[in-house]
């Protein structure tokens, strides 16, 4: 007797697919997730710092209410949505590495979903026949769940991650607004949340917002019968999410703080800061002659203009793409591009279909690509993975669409056999190879690879130093890394109800209780951690060692008590 019908076998043989694809997704987010990347870096040491703080007293590190549009940080200004989801799995689970990386997981996740509904709504209204709501999906699981950008990023504690899922969900109500143009409110609210957790997330929204709006059928025309009510809708349809996302994003702007923190990411190097510029542009005028004529061609706006395009063809290359990825090893692995080499056909196979089925939409992702790349191609340092992360849903929807086509060219039963099975045996070795490829890579090689860029060393001098911080004595710390207090906060012996009754230089502690970073006056029984190249002959004269402290990156530090 058969128990299942043949539709019935159907939708569970892709239940099983799909669950398949999602399986190895989660697995390659969530393997070792405690252990690789090796500890966390000093952004997440700080959001660390900031949730225990929360978790204890409802007050940040120096006593700052939770509520607040800018947390002081430790200099560097950060966003509240973040570090508030962190402190909510703190509260439950206890302040670790793993819960400050928790957010970024579950975000990883639910980008994997949500890049499949946005490609199933692409080609529901591009496709007029052949579709497979499916096969679209599955495209999107496998692209997404496969990427080493979007693992890399699912298993640190980066808050443009998080970002970058509120800002696709915000995209998403704009795709569907058709339905219902309160969408379009909805988007600018979402919008708003996913800037209280990134900042370049404001300068995505609103040009893909405009491009959206101004690319609907029938806006710019007036169809017979249409009332003046139903046209003064349509304004109101493109000016209210505009002025309701403004309207959201007013505490950060009137934050105290917001000044400094424009400041502090204006300081970043960038085209827009280069002296170089200006004395290129006085060579070259000075060598033509110095007429009106080469004062004006010779400009220096042309040269900054000339390296801000310079990084953006670097930003948006191939390369970066698809065999290198980010060569810094916090945002890639140096060794792997953003996607897995073998998608590179996709890409170009989804670009030419999505122009061809819907020029709109293909309009709307390419200012969403090219908007997402432009603050990453201002500062100095390209191509940047972090910062181009606004763009990991478009770029994958593209060549998720790309893959959808060679799947139903595979299918295709009109096609001939052979070539149908070459292309899909292909296609399968190609892209099991390249995860095999990249798996023993990110698992055997890549933490130890790695470690110093995630500053292992830190971790391990602060966790060998927290017994010595715990007694009513007095600590000097001589010869440290920079921002080391932020580990000894982490990872010392303090609670998150002490940190307020410090006082901080520049949101910078100097002194933690009897701990002081520096030297001082020395009495006898005071105790001393000094790195190898600050202790001094005459340190070693007024010392007992206690203990010798080798941490991974080579450096060596004592420990030491003073007894004369």
């Amino acid at each position: 007797m058969q128990l299942l019908g043949k539709s019935n076998r159907s939708t569970v043989q892709r239940l099983l697919l799909t669950c398949f694809v999602i399986c190895i997704a989660v697995f390659l987010r969530t393997w070792q997730f405690s252990d690789i990347p090796s500890t966390p870096y000093i952004d997440e040491v700080a959001m660390l710092v900031d949730a225990k703080a929360l978790v204890a007293t409802g007050s940040d590190m120096h006593g700052n209410h939770w509520l607040q549009a800018l947390f002081p940080s430790y200099g560097d200004y950060k966003l509240p949505l973040y570090i508030w989801f962190a402190s909510l799995f703190s509260a439950v689970l206890g302040p670790s590495a793993f819960t400050i990386r928790l957010p970024s997981l579950l975000a990883g996740l639910l980008t994997l979903l949500l890049a499949g509904v946005l490609l199933w709504n692409i080609v529901s209204v591009s496709y007029a026949r052949r579709k497979s709501s499916f096969l679209a999906y599955l495209s999107a699981l496998v692209v997404v769940g496969l990427s080493p950008w979007a693992i890399q990023f699912s298993r640190t504690g980066f808050e443009a991650h998080v970002g970058q899922l509120f800002l696709g969900v915000s995209l998403y109500f704009l795709f569907v607004s058709k339905k219902r143009w309160e969408y379009y409110l909805l988007s600018a609210l979402v919008a708003a949340v996913a800037t209280y957790t990134y900042f370049s997330v404001r300068y995505v929204w609103a040009p893909v917002f405009l491009v959206c709006y101004l690319l609907q059928p029938g806006l710019f025309s007036k169809p017979l019968g249409v009332s003046k009510t139903v046209i003064v809708s349509r304004i109101l349809k493109g000016v209210l999410p505009l002025v309701l996302f403004g309207i959201l994003l007013l505490p950060m702007l009137k934050s105290p703080l917001y000044v400094d923190s424009m400041q502090f990411r204006l300081s970043t190097p960038s085209v827009l800061q280069n002296t170089e510029q200006i004395v290129r542009a006085n060579e070259y005028r000075a060598q033509a002659g110095g007429s009106i004529v080469d004062r004006l061609v010779f400009h220096r706006y042309y040269f900054t203009a000339q390296s801000f395009f310079k990084n953006l063809s670097e930003q948006l290359s191939l390369s970066f793409f698809f065999v290198s990825g980010d060569v810094n090893l916090r945002h890639g692995t140096g060794v792997f591009g953003l996607f897995l080499l073998p998608f590179i056909v996709p890409y170009f196979v989804g670009w030419y279909q999505l122009i061809k089925r819907n020029w709109r939409i293909s309009a709307v992702i390419a200012v969403w690509i090219f908007s997402a790349a432009v603050p990453a191609a201002i500062p100095h340092e390209v191509p940047h993975a972090l910062r181009f992360l606004n763009a990991l849903l478009p770029i994958s929807l593209v060549i998720a669409l790309g893959l959808y086509e060679i799947l139903l060219y595979s299918l295709e039963k009109k096609q001939a056999f052979l070539k149908r099975m070459i292309l899909a045996a292909v296609s399968v070795v190609l892209i099991v190879f390249s995860v095999g490829r990249y798996t023993t890579y990110y698992f055997g090689v890549y933490p130890e690879r790695s470690a110093e860029s995630w500053d292992r060393s830190k971790t391990e001098l602060a966790t060998a130093l927290s017994p010595y911080l715990n007694e009513q004595r007095t600590v000097y710390l001589v010869g440290l890394p920079d921002k080391m207090y932020l580990w000894l906060l982490a990872y010392g012996p303090y609670s998150g109800s002490e940190f307020q009754h410090w006082e901080s230089n520049g949101y910078q502690f100097d002194s933690m209780g009897e701990v002081h970073v520096g030297s001082g006056e020395l009495d006898v029984g005071d105790r001393v951690v000094v790195s190898q190249s600050a202790y001094t002959p005459s340190l070693k004269e007024r010392v007992t060692e206690l203990q010798k402290i080798a941490v991974s990156d080579g450096q060596l530090f004592f420990v030491l008590e003073v007894v004369e």
